[in-house]
């Protein structure tokens, strides 16, 4: 559901549909078995969140199913193509964010990475590792924006963000 994390017991209190609906489809899906559940969301790291997420990996392992919990992806401090209209108006020929991305996704990424590290029941995939050199978010991949705003992708931003991440997903232990 729109800005609900993918876990079991958590009140939003800005989403008041979310506790319920997630709570229903996490039980859908230990009734259901898939072999793997990937979840991902625009995690805060809070403790409270983190909590959660074991619960919800707790009642899907338990279940037999294999989680794969993905990093939060790129947000930027405006849409995308506001940025590239801006640089290109300023003759700007840069197409990787740089301070134009709100590097709090970073520490986020750190701190459920750390949370997830070690353990056997879950892996943990890093988007913004796997698409950021060198902490450099690409804003544009074959001419079009990745992203329509600050966060969500565009078509294009999608078959470039799946490729990459599905290959992760399915390679196994490649980082």
């Amino acid at each position: 559901a729109s800005a609900c994390p993918p876990i079991v017991g958590l009140s939003i209190p800005a989403r008041p549909n979310c506790e319920e609906f997630n709570d229903r489809v996490i039980a859908l899906l230990v009734q259901r078995k898939p072999e793997t559940v990937v979840l991902g969301a625009v995690w805060t790291g809070a403790p409270t969140q983190l909590v959660a997420l074991d619960r919800t990996i707790a009642m899907l392992t338990g279940a037999g199913i294999k989680v794969v919990v993905l990093g939060p992806a790129p947000i930027f401090k405006q849409p995308v193509p506001t940025i590239l209209a801006r640089r290109m108006q300023s003759g700007d020929p840069t197409m990787a964010a740089g301070p134009d991305m709100e590097t709090v996704v970073f520490d986020r990424d750190r701190a459920v990475r750390l949370h997830l590290a070690g353990r056997e029941d879950v892996r943990f995939i890093s988007i913004v590792d796997a698409v950021c050199r060198e902490r450099q978010c690409p804003l544009v991949y074959a001419g079009v924006p990745l992203h329509f705003d600050i966060a969500h992708v565009t078509r294009e931003g999608s078959k470039y963000y799946g490729n990459i991440i599905a290959v992760r997903i399915l390679g196994g232990d490649i980082k």
